[in-house]
Parts: structure tokens; C-alpha cells; sequence
């Protein structure tokens, strides 16, 4: 009985990984932006990760929408004051 070691593909199903962090700050300020390397947008995906915010408006919600090929907006429903909330993530593309 033998074995054949057969190599992994070269071609993976990604073709980007980008994290990306938005800060939003500010009375009236809905919305915040982050730059990232330019991807396909129809091939992208956002995976949220998560926010740090340390206010008190519990009826905070939000949205994140890769924009265009270079740009991820975050989007508040409600402004949070002299507070900071950030938005954390990765933007992955695929093959």
C-alpha cells in the first residue's frame, strides 16, 4: 500500500481581507467613514465585529454599507452626543 501527498490548491476563494474601523463623534453626526484598498463590490462582503460605545442611548442602531469599491459608512440612528462610538469589521472579498 502506498501514499500520494497531493498539494493544496493555489487558488483560494479569497481574494482580500480588510479590517476597517469607524469612529462616529459629535452632536448630530450619523455617520462616519473608513478607507479601505479597492475591492469588487458585488464580490464583498462586510463581517461585523462589533462597537465599543460607552453612552447611554440604548436605542442606538446601526447600519454598515460598503459604499462604493474604496468606502465602508457606518450609520447611527440616533446622534450620541460628545460620546464616541466606534464600529469595528472586515470587508472580504472573494474570488
Amino acid at each position: 500500500m502506498g501514499f500520494e501527498v497531493i498539494p493544496p490548491a493555489a487558488r483560494t476563494a479569497i481574494k482580500s481581507v480588510q479590517p476597517f474601523s469607524i469612529g462616529i463623534t459629535g452632536a448630530g453626526v450619523l455617520s462616519g467613514t473608513a478607507t479601505i484598498t479597492a475591492v469588487v463590490t458585488a464580490k464583498s462582503v462586510i463581517i461585523p465585529q462589533g462597537c465599543n460605545f460607552l453612552g447611554s442611548n440604548a436605542a442606538l442602531q446601526c447600519t454598515l454599507v460598503l459604499t462604493n469599491a474604496t468606502t465602508v459608512t457606518a450609520t447611527i440612528t440616533n446622534a450620541v452626543g460628545a460620546s464616541t462610538i466606534t464600529f469595528v469589521g472586515t470587508v472580504v472579498e472573494f474570488i
